[in-house]
Order: structure tokens, then sequence, then C-alpha cells
């Protein structure tokens, strides 16, 4: 139920790097071929061509151009023209640059720790291939190095450079196992009817390999994530493979052959996947085989990708990227776009896609960091940052992409709110009102259709969902993938039925303003919608610092007209000027408080304040550790607990905040090192731990000073939950908590705390019926509604008659009256024994009485039986005297009371009460034996008084 969000959003040209580096000449125009990234030391290396030479760089990728370090390291010695590099890798183990040449030399860059790198420095010719290189591989570890020479032949390097195989070329026929499977599914193991078994001997018809229409004969390596094997991808004569061998060269299986496969290879982080791509006329899919070479499953691509260019697993497994270009039209060129696909429940989520113009160039290599599983470091071109008038002429650019994963759900706290719930797919958003209905993924109650781009003739995918913070909440804005658009959908109040539940309709669609398009190249990634007339992004726009373009975030705010939601007004602000000096990797808003607030990387927190004009108010709390997982919430002041610094509203503010590495905060203070997902309530923080527990800590004006004690082995405040499960959403208002399994299923529960708290809000609001439906409904004694305020019940006795109204029910209700072993937990002392409920008895049996004796008769009878002593004589005496007109219902009365009690002490009762009469009319609605009764009763008859 998770959508992908940009977060940061970071452009830098090479031109600005090598106008910082006082080495280079700022006539010179760059052209960057390939980056390998430091994360350790959070610098990017670059091999840059500049006219007829290649220089390795680096830099920092701060977002800070003033703190950014550019250095000129070497020169690597090769024509540019003349020689292509087919390999590029930082090694951080042995710290050294790695480089390898098309026509076979390896070269390396060390260097000294403590020094680092120098101008002194110059790349070293560590061995060179006769037959040149045509692709090469480190493992993960960094242990071997995987070379396919020039005569297809598989060669592994050691670390060290030296030779540790030389195998045979590669061939198709190369085969010395078959595929390992135990036939399940298969045709032999199936009944074949008329063509009897023989039918399971017959052989394989032969596929027809024949050529994808974008093969292009070259050979692709991928390592499995733990370097115990890789994979090859090659052309061999008229047919493309895939052949699996371990890390000493030994062969272990080929991939099963199928038509029309492509160059593309990627093994899957986690898990023994191998990912590839299969063009066929009617169907573009990326393919999938397990590593004994069988396929596994597949999943179409989009039918405008007219080739695939490269697959990359991030460092988790839970996002594919795929660089793709686009079929060109009668208008427009082939574009370079890059999708970003996620799985759940077997289903392939399309959940960005990103465009030249959206990105801000033409991707022309891509790597997923290795520690930040939702970070890609990009090296792109961009005719921005050209400092040519020729439009063919670009200049490249590093770009660096930073993901959220969030749930696109409501959290107004309104009454005729529903719970919505959207989940992005291609070019369809996928809508479920959870408060009136459970649609486990990739199913939904309703689809919304995006349409087709116009101008590019591609799907109209979803860049960013923003819940609207107003009204019932059910309202979103839809920032669309083009950029350029914004749809506005509505949905009606909340329902009872699912069946009158009307799917989301379209309020308007926007197109942001040209002038933000054409002269600040804004490029939006977040929106909000905060108010009914105003909706904020947050994106890029070009600064133009010192003749320089430079890319900054900045934030649109769009004012709309109340009824018609036309545009009014809008207005772009550079948050540089507001002295936001950390790139921005949130904007949110909580209806909660009525606050938009900006996360900065650097900790900082920013309001926005729109009047008398815009404006960003610094909050006093800075995060210790940045995330863009925030909400708030204000609570009551709190005379103990001081912040460092009084101003405004900050007084009563909290900021919860959860990191990647699970770790729960609430301004600065922990609350759980284990949090797995939260969700911000009114009422209660609601979160799921590593230990499968999910746990309620309510929110009170004394929160930040009793944490620990508030986190009690409360059976109100904890319970267990399946293992993995994480909250996808909780109704604002109801006591509905959905939960997402780690395969994909949902189940809604009822946690205890969120049905008490409800129960206690119906008390206080006198809906006395909607608290005992509740409490009937999820099996909550009754003894809640008398408990939590007694002096509330007893003085609306009358009102809670008329509004439960049913009989059965206010029978159940006074039986709660009675005390029990379970109607309470807690210890009960002598006096509170004795006296029990018989007060309350006594003022529902009068009110009852005084309303209407006959049609409350068994409800009354219920009030004698709860009595302490149990007042059976009474209800005897008031059933004769009620039903005296009306045999049947002394007789029904008669029945229930025998229902309640036992039939021995209710004929004791009877005969105790000296009327023979009732005494027979009980013993005979007993089904006592009449040799026992009837003889007694006729002695006593006898009797003359």
């Amino acid at each position: 139920m998770k959508d992908l969000v940009l977060s940061t959003h970071q452009i830098i040209p090479f031109s600005d790097l090598l106008s910082i580096d006082n080495n280079a000449a700022n006539e010179i125009v760059p052209n960057g071929l390939y980056i390998s990234i430091d994360t350790e030391k959070k610098l990017v290396y670059s091999l840059v061509q500049e006219n007829n030479r290649i220089v390795l760089i680096s830099f920092s990728c701060d977002d800070d151009p003033i703190s950014r370090v550019v250095s000129h390291i070497a020169e690597l010695p090769i024509n540019p023209l003349t020689e292509k590099v087919v390999g590029f890798k930082y090694l951080p183990e042995s710290e050294t640059i790695f480089a390898a040449t098309e026509s076979g030399q390896l070269y390396t860059l060390s260097f000294d720790t403590s020094l680092g790198f120098n101008n002194d420095k110059f790349f070293n010719l560590i061995g060179e291939f006769e037959y040149g290189i045509k692709a090469c591989e480190w493992s993960p570890d960094e242990e071997f190095l995987t070379i396919i020479s020039g005569e297809n032949k598989i060669i592994i390097l050691t670390s060290e450079y030296d030779l540790f195989f030389e195998g045979y070329p590669l061939s198709n026929k190369n085969k010395s196992s078959d595929f390992v499977s135990v036939g399940w599914g298969k045709k032999e193991t199936q009944f074949h009817g008329k063509e009897g078994k023989l039918a399971a001997q017959k052989g394989l018809e032969p596929i027809n390999s024949r050529l994808s229409k974008n093969e292009d004969k070259s050979t692709k390596i991928a390592w499995k994530s733990d370097g115990s094997l890789f994979s090859v991808s090659f052309f061999n004569t008229d047919e493309r493979s895939i052949q699996v061998f371990s890390k000493d060269g030994t062969y272990v299986c080929s991939g099963e052959t199928i038509e029309c496969l492509e160059q593309n290879l990627a093994w899957k982080a986690s898990g023994s996947i191998i990912c590839s791509t299969e063009k066929l006329d009617h169907v573009y899919r990326v393919v999938f085989y397990e590593q004994n070479g069988l396929r596994h499953y597949e999943f179409p691509l989009p039918t405008y990708i007219e080739s695939v260019d490269g697959l990359f697993w991030n460092s988790t497994s839970t996002v594919l990227a795929i660089v793709a270009k686009t079929k060109s039209s009668s208008s427009l060129l082939p574009e370079t776009i890059v999708q970003f696909w996620t799985s759940g429940n077997y289903h392939w989520y399309l959940k960005n896609e990103l465009s030249e113009s959206s990105l801000g160039g033409a991707v022309n290599q891509l790597l997923w960091d290795l520690e930040d599983p939702y970070l890609v470091h990009i090296l792109a071109n961009n005719k921005i940052f050209s400092k040519s008038d020729d439009s063919n002429t670009v200049s490249n650019c590093y770009i660096q992409l930073s993901f959220l994963s969030t749930n696109n759900v409501s959290h107004v706290a309104h009454p005729g709110g529903c719970a919505s719930a959207l989940v992005s797919d291609s070019n369809s958003l996928l809508y479920t009102p959870f408060g009136i209905s459970n649609v486990p993924p990739p199913m939904s109650l309703f689809t919304i259709d995006l349409g087709i781009n116009a101008i590019s003739n591609r799907n109209q995918t979803c860049k960013a969902i923003g819940m609207a913070g107003f009204g019932n909440g059910n309202s979103f804005a839809v920032l669309l993938g083009d950029s350029l658009t914004i749809n506005l959908y509505d949905v009606i109040d909340s329902v009872k039925s699912v069946v009158d539940f009307k799917k989301p309709s379209l309020l308007k669609s926007i197109s942001i303003p040209s002038d933000l398009i054409s002269t600040k190249n804004f490029i939006p990634r977040q929106i909000v919608w905060p108010s009914k007339t105003t909706i904020n992004l947050l994106g890029l726009s070009i600064v133009n610092d010192l003749g320089k373009p430079e890319f900054r975030d900045s934030i649109v705010t769009i004012n709309l007209d109340h009824d018609s939601f036309s545009i009014t007004d809008f207005s772009i602000f550079t948050l540089e000027s507001f002295n936001v000096l950390s790139s921005v990797i949130r904007l949110v808003n909580n209806p909660h408080t009525n606050k938009s607030l900006i996360t900065c990387a650097n900790g900082e927190i920013f309001e926005i304040v729109y009047a008398p004009e815009f404006s960003l108010n610094k909050l006093h709390i800075e995060l210790k550790d940045p995330t863009p997982y925030i909400d708030s919430i204000f609570v009551e002041n709190d005379s103990e607990y001081e912040f460092e610094e009084q101003s405004g509203f900050e007084d009563n503010l909290l900021i919860v905040s959860l990191t990647n590495r699970n770790i729960l905060s609430i301004n600065n203070v922990l609350v759980t090192p284990t949090c797995t997902s939260f969700f911000l309530r009114k009422d209660y923080l609601i979160y799921t731990t590593t230990l499968h527990y999910l746990q309620f800590l309510p929110i009170s004006k004394d929160l930040l000073l009793s944490i620990n004690s508030t986190i009690a082995p409360v059976d109100e405040l904890k319970r267990r939950v399946e293992r993995g499960s994480v909250i996808t959403l909780v109704h604002p208002v109801l006591d509905s908590v959905v939960l997402q399994m780690p395969r994909g299923n949902l189940e809604t529960i009822k946690p205890r705390a969120l049905v008490l708290t409800n129960i206690r809000e119906y008390l206080k609001n006198h809906e006395f019926k909607n608290a005992f439906h509740l409490c009937r409904t999820n099996r909550v004694e009754f003894s809640i509604m008398f408990n939590y305020d007694r002096e509330l019940f007893k003085s609306n006795i009358e009102s809670i008659i008329n509004q439960i109204g049913d009989i059965d029910h206010l029978c159940l209700l006074v039986s709660s009256f009675g005390l029990t072993k379970t109607s309470s937990n807690k210890p009960v002392d002598k006096g509170y024994l004795d006296n029990n409920n018989n007060d309350l008895c006594l003022a529902f049996r009068n009110k009852l009485e005084e309303l209407d004796r006959i049609k409350y008769l068994q409800v009354i009878t219920t009030c004698y039986v709860c009595e302490n002593p149990q007042s059976i004589d009474s209800a005897l005496l008031n059933i004769k005297e009620v039903g005296q007109d009306s045999f049947k219902l002394q007789s029904d009365s008669l029945s229930y009371l025998l229902y309640l009690v036992d039939q021995k002490r209710v004929y004791k009762a009877a005969l105790g009460c000296y009327d023979l009469e009732l005494a027979l009319l009980v013993a005979q609605k007993g089904h006592s034996d009449p040799r026992e009764y009837l003889t007694i009763l006729s002695k006593l008859n006898s009797i003359k008084v």
C-alpha cells in the first residue's frame, strides 16, 4: 500500500564542478563518462572528458555549492576518440579506482588514506588483454574480477589481479546439466485423455530463439549478492543466451531458451532471481529466471516502451529501476525515461516514471546507493547547462534522487471521513475507503484512470498525492507524472453501505502556470492541499547565480477559487532566500495542527506562514536524526515541561519522527528503537515494533515526562500482531486499524484501546445507543457504561432507555448491573460487594415502571434479579400483579425468570410468598415432576387458615 515519492532532488552540472576546480578551464565543455560512489565518505568519483583527454575528478554530493569540494585527481592515459572505457569503479576495500578499456587495458589508481588524492597521482597500467575486453564486473565482496574477453572467454582475476581462472569461449552448446524440475504443473504429469501415456514421453517442441529488434550483440555480467555465482548474457551466432557460473568459473546451468531475449541483465540483491527483458511483437516483458535457469515469472511493460537500456535493483530488492527509451512520434524524438517498479501480492506496480524534463536530463548511467536503499545516483545529459549555443551540444550533470516510501491515507478526524487510501499503479489510482470496505491489493474498490499524456502519448502516471487537510478529508490532489498537471478529486460524505458509495469524481484538472516552466524550469516533486483554496508544491527551480544556472529547492503556492477551483494567483519562493541552506526532504501538512511544515536534511523544521505574506518560521525543534517520516500534534500546556525556547504555538507542539533505523522519537525523546511503522491520531500514537506488537501511546500534556512509564504492559495498550505487520492506516475517528502483512494481504482489527476510547467519547456526548452497540459488537462488558461516570448514567436513565429501545438490549444492559467475576480485573472490597449496584437497579426499575410497566416487564424482572441479594420474590409478585389481566404475559414473564434463575430457587421463592397458585404455575413452567409438587401443594392447600 506504499508509494514512492521523491524526497530530495539534486542536479549538479559538471560545468560548475570544473569551474570550482581551479585546475580546470572555464571554457571547456565537460562530458561525464562514468560515475562511482564512495558511500562512506559521500564522494562521487567521475571520469570526465575534457576535449581530447579523460580526467578523474571527485566531489562531495553536498547540495551546498559553497561547501562542495571538487578534486581534479589524475588523467587516464587513453585517447577518448579511439578508446572506450568499459569498466569503472571505486573499490572501498582497497581504496583504489579501477578502470578498463575496450582495447584490453586495466588501470588502477590507489591513494594513501591519510593524505588522499593529489595532483601527482597517475593511473597505473597493470595488465592488457590482446583481444580486448567486452565486459567486466567486480564481485560484491571485491574478491574477484570477471572479464569477458574479445574471444568470449571468461577470465577471473583475484583482487590482486592474479589470474584465477580462464575458460573456453562461451557457447550455446556448452550445457553440462539439465534443468532441475519436479514436474508440478508440467504436461508430463497431467492426464492426457485420448493421447494416452505416450503423450508424456513426447519431447518438447523446439523454441524459435529469434533475435530481438533491439539486439546490440553486447555482453553483460551480473553477480549474485553473496558473491557465490555470476551470470553472463552473451550473443553467439544467431542466439542470445544466459549462463550461470560459480565464482571459480565452473559452469552451473543455462537459462531457459525464450524468444527475443535481450541483453539486459540484473541479479536481485536478495534471493536467487535473475532479471532480463523479452521483446515480442505483441508485448514487451521483464522476465525472471531462477538461478537454476528456469523461468520464474514476468510482468509486461507499457506499450510505449521502445527499448530497455538497463535494469537495476536497489540494495533491499524492494525497487526495480528500468531505464528505457520511448517510441518516437511524428512530433517528438525518442525520450529516455526512468521507471521505478515495486511488487506486492504477486503484482508489479509502476510507482514512478520520470521523463527527461521531470528528472533534469537524459540518463547515461544509474547507480543505487549501497547503504541507503532509496537513494539513486544518475549521470545524465542536460542542454540547460550547455555553454554552447548549439542545441545539439549538451553538458553532463550529476543527479541525486532520494525516495520515501509512504502511505497516502486521510488523517482528518471528521465523522464524515471514510478513511481513504490511495495506491498509484502506472496510469491508475487504486482507491479504497477502508471505513466501509476492506479490499486487499492489488485490487481496490475503485480504479481511477489518469489517462494519456496528449503531448508525449504516454501513460499519465502519478508523481505525488496530497490528501486534503480540510473538511471531511476525503478529497485529494494528484500531481501527474508530466509535472505540468494537478488533478483534484472529491469523494462524497461517508455512507453506511458500500453499495451507496460513489467513485471519486474529478473536480478540476489544473495546469501548472507555464511561466514557472518556461522561466524557472520548475520541477515539482511533492504536493500538499492544506485548505480548499491553497495548494503547495515543493520542487526545483533555476536560479542564476553569477551568470550560472543552478537548481534550488523552491515552494510554489497556488491560490484557487473557492467554487470553481480555478487558479486565481500563484507565487514561487526560493527557499534559500528564507535561510533554508539544506535540501528539503519533506513537505507535509498535518490536519491535527493545521500547519504545513518542511523538514530539511540537516534536521531543521520550518513552518509555512501565509499571512500577512509568505514566510518560513524556523522551529526551535531540530531533529537529531533527520527523517522525512514526521507528524505533529498539539497538546495542552504543561507547566513541568519547558522547551528550550518559548515561541508561540511551539510550546504545545509535539513532533513525532521515525528514522530508517526504526527509531521512533517525540521531540527527540526516544519512544522506542524498534518501531516499524506509526500513525498519529488526536488521542493515541499507534505504532508497530520489530517484536510484532501493536502499541498505543496516549497523547497527553505530560507525555514527554512519562513516556517510559506510559509504555506499560497493559492489555489495553498493547497487543500481539502477525509477524512483520505494519500499519497501513488507522481510522481517524472510529476504532479500526488496517495492518498489512509482509506478503501484501490486509487485515482490519479493532484494538481494545480504540474501542474503549470511542465508547467513552460516546458516553461523554450522551450517545448511549452508539456506546451500547459498540460494546455489544466488540464484546466489551456493559459495565463500562455506568462505571465511566456513574452520576452521568443515573441522571440520564430515561434517555438511555429511549435511545436503546429494544427490550432484549435493555435486558443485556441491566444484566451487567449484577457483580460478576469478569466485570473487573481488580479486587473488589467488601463494602462494594455488599452495596453492589442496587441503586442502579432501583433507579432503572423506577424509571421503567414510570414509563410502561407492561412493555418493560422483562427488563423490570431483570432489575429484580440483578440486585444483591436477588429479589426473586418481588419479581414473582410483580409478574403476577402486572400479568393478572393477561395469562400469556404472565406465562412468558415466568419463562423468562426461569431462564435467569434456577427453577428450584424460583419455586422456593414462590412458596415463600404463600401463593400456591403462583407456585403451581412456576412448577408447571419449570417442567418439574408432578409427583413431586402436586402432593405438597395439595397438602398445603388443604390447610385451613
